[in-house]
């Protein structure tokens, strides 16, 4: 029996290890969280990321901002938006990227569906119905799954196959997730942008959003933005995945609610279905084709029609009040069960140990279990990773580096493609905070992880495992491919501004090391490439810094 709370709080507590937004996002959380908003300096540090910047950029000149003119740099986007709008598409674009690296691409074709339509939709119906600017909407829409991908990280193949066959059932998620584990995904979205310290409006809307009954618990002048995301998550269900009683609840939710009496359905979703195609064409993502929106509506009047001879209650409270049943060759039951089962080991495999007070932070180790990459990839880190750091501690970042290349190791392995990992060390850090202070030095670390992030590979995923090391995991990137970039980052890292306090310390240089493998076999160990890498850079540290070795694997 699942402690729900409980288990909920430890996989947010793990996922928020795992998972921190990139430097860029928290930079922009810290200018804007100020009483008087430094423009230039916003701009500045959005600027850092190019990929960003642009990515921005064409979302802003799409059909969803509908400018009048276009815009060609930050400057003009800040002039005509404001920080708010940008500081939030800023937030809506900077997910971690290791959230999404591992998964199934029909996993993450159906995810980026379901969440362009449900942005689009947020954005559009608060427009239009509510006639409140949408900006938030649009990223609470953006934001809110966000606790599906770190399911399917952490708990692996049960949660996907679960995913799967609610999909090819037409079930209701959020339903079959409480059911199977007490909660849903949206909750422990919330709980990761909570500890991301995103503005409390988001996180409460991404907490609410999913249930009717905490909506109207809130005071009426916060339901707006939760009612607005709870309409859109209904046409999302209807246009992305194909779900005739999500579309059912909506046109009984037009009867009840003022603001959508007289909403024309067939105008919206034939315009977000338009705008989506152009969102991820921003996104150059695939999404799966459009589905038969006539034959839904359809089968949702027989729906009504069907709740309302049957005399069984109110249709927006039907999911919570009346038990499941599933037809003869429903593969769901099993599904539940599996998912219970996974979420149950994985609760186990959190919880810390009473073995001493030491301990108490680390996930409890059962000698019987034999670790997965999905439950407990963090536990097999190796005595050389989670040895003292510089200053005496336990380094917990290490094992996270871990966790990340285990789902790279079986997802390469998989696809039969090369894993690179680069280790990368700031020479002499400890004598640039001594001579150009604390702040200084933070400030360059900074400047390295933007850096490494930048880097242009497809799943790349960065993580900081010392105070002054970086982690780099670069799927489907042989040996050859990763002395490159990791080439790149030193020949970027030189022609970086310095300030005239880091001069002062001397030339700021990297030494990076890198384990590559053809492809992982069976059995293939990822603690094998993190030590291979280590002994790489601990070579280069030997010979002076400023250099860098690779090694491949058999």
């Amino acid at each position: 029996m699942l402690d729900t709370s409980t288990t909920l709080d430890h996989i947010a507590e793990r996922a928020t290890q795992l998972y921190s937004l990139p430097a860029v996002a928290i930079q922009v959380l810290e200018l804007t969280s100020q009483p008087e908003v430094d423009s230039r300096r916003l701009k500045e540090c959005i600027e850092n990321d190019p990929a960003l910047t642009t990515r921005v950029l064409r979302v802003v000149n799409s059909s969803i901002f509908g400018l009048s003119r276009e815009v060609g740099d930050l400057t003009q986007a800040l002039a005509l938006l404001g920080t708010k709008p940008l500081k939030l598409l800023v937030l809506g674009f900077s997910l971690p990227p290791n959230l999404l690296t591992g998964i199934a691409a029909e996993t993450l074709s159906r995810y980026w569906k379901h969440t362009l339509t449900k942005a689009v939709a947020a954005r559009e119906i608060s427009d239009r119905l509510w006639h409140v600017s949408g900006e938030e909407a649009f990223i609470v829409g953006l934001l809110q799954d966000i606790g599906l991908l770190a399911l399917a990280q952490q708990i692996g193949e049960q949660y996907v196959s679960f995913l799967e066959s609610v999909h090819a059932e037409g079930a209701d998620r959020l339903q079959m997730e409480r059911d199977a584990m007490g909660f849903d995904h949206t909750q422990l979205s919330a709980c990761l942008l909570s500890g991301w310290n995103l503005p409390d409006a988001l996180t409460q809307a991404v907490r609410v959003a999913a249930s009717l009954d905490l909506i109207d618990e809130l005071p009426i002048p916060e339901r707006t933005l939760p009612r607005v995301v709870y309409v859109a998550e209904l046409l999302a269900c209807t246009i992305s995945d194909g779900r005739a009683a999500a579309l059912a609840e909506l046109l009984q939710l037009g009867r009840q609610w003022r603001e959508l009496e007289g909403a024309d359905w067939d105008w919206f979703v034939t315009d977000i279905e338009q705008r989506v195609a152009q969102v991820a064409d921003v996104f150059n993502l695939q999404l799966p084709s459009a589905l038969d929106y006539r034959d839904m509506l359809s089968r949702a009047h027989a729906q009504l029609a069907t709740v309302a001879l049957d005399a069984a209650g109110d249709l927006l409270r039907k999911r919570a009040s009346v038990p499941i049943s599933f037809p003869e060759n429903s593969r769901l039951p099993a599904e539940l069960e599996s998912l219970t089962d996974a979420v149950s080991h994985l609760d186990r495999t959190l919880t810390p140990s009473p073995q001493s007070a030491s301990d108490q932070n680390r996930p409890a180790a059962h000698a019987s279990d034999e670790p997965t990459p999905a439950g407990a990839a963090w536990q097999r880190a190796t005595p050389q990773m989670l040895s003292a750091s510089p200053s005496g501690s336990p380094v917990e970042d290490d094992a996270a580096l871990l966790a990340r290349l285990r789902v790279a190791v079986s997802a390469c392995r998989q696809i039969r493609s090369p894993l690179s990992l680069l280790l990368i060390d700031v020479d002499r850090y400890d004598d640039l905070a001594f001579k150009a202070g604390d702040a200084t030095a933070a400030a360059v670390l900074l400047r390295v992880e933007a850096l490494c992030r930048g880097l242009e590979h497809p799943g790349l995923m960065c993580q900081r495992v010392r105070e002054s090391r970086f982690g780099v995991v670069l799927p489907k990137c042989d040996r050859a491919q990763a002395v490159e970039i990791g080439n790149q980052l030193r020949l970027r890292l030189r022609s970086s501004a310095v300030s005239a306090r880091e001069r002062s310390a001397g030339p700021l240089t990297i030494s990076i090391g890198i384990s590559a493998v053809n492809v992982p076999p069976r059995n293939f160990a990822a603690e094998d490439l993190v030590e291979s890498a280590d002994r790489c850079l601990r070579g280069v540290a030997s010979s002076g810094g400023d250099g860098l070795k690779s090694i491949e694997l058999c």
